[in-house]
């Protein structure tokens, strides 16, 4: 009778031991939250800043463009492809993706949707921004945990990121 009901506790047990690990670790990441004026007052020309999260690349013309992962986007001279030159960085919060045509850079700003006029590096302007028509940034596990939700957050914050607990 013992063995009946021991061998059911231990896989419980188990079971519960891995629901835990599961769910601690889903969990190893907090959002990086700010105002909303603070995201769009961030828009700014930068120097040349050092890679550090690169995310995706690509070459408009003689400039190559390094989406650095939620906080901008660095300018490099490509025309000589074996030794780029770095021109500068764009501070764009909760930067995703870019793309450029011609002089504007079309950006994605964590819920925003920012036009951009880079005819010059040093003194980018921006143009028109689209307020929330994009999804939050969600977590590298793909979701936003309840208590980070819009719903459950301070008034009028946006997340631009998540980093590492």
């Amino acid at each position: 009778m013992k063995r009946f009901i021991f061998i059911p506790i231990v896989i419980i047990s188990i079971g519960l031991s891995i629901l835990y690990a599961a769910n601690q670790s889903k969990y190893q990441y907090t959002p990086i939250i700010i105002e909303r004026a603070t995201l769009e007052n961030s828009i700014a020309s930068m120097s040349a800043q050092k890679l550090q999260n690169p995310g995706k690349i690509f070459i408009r013309g003689i400039h190559l463009f390094v989406i650095e992962q939620f906080y901008g986007v660095h300018i490099f001279d490509n025309s000589n492809p074996s030794n780029p030159v770095s021109l500068g960085f764009i501070r764009i919060l909760g930067c995703t993706d870019v793309t450029v045509q011609g002089k504007i850079m079309y950006a994605a700003s964590a819920v925003d949707m920012v036009t951009l006029d880079i005819s010059d590096f040093l003194a980018v302007k921006e143009l028109r921004r689209e307020r929330n028509i994009l999804p939050e940034i969600t977590s590298p596990y793909g979701d936003i945990p309840e208590r980070y939700t819009n719903q459950n957050r301070p008034k009028g914050t946006i997340i631009i990121a998540w980093k590492k607990k």
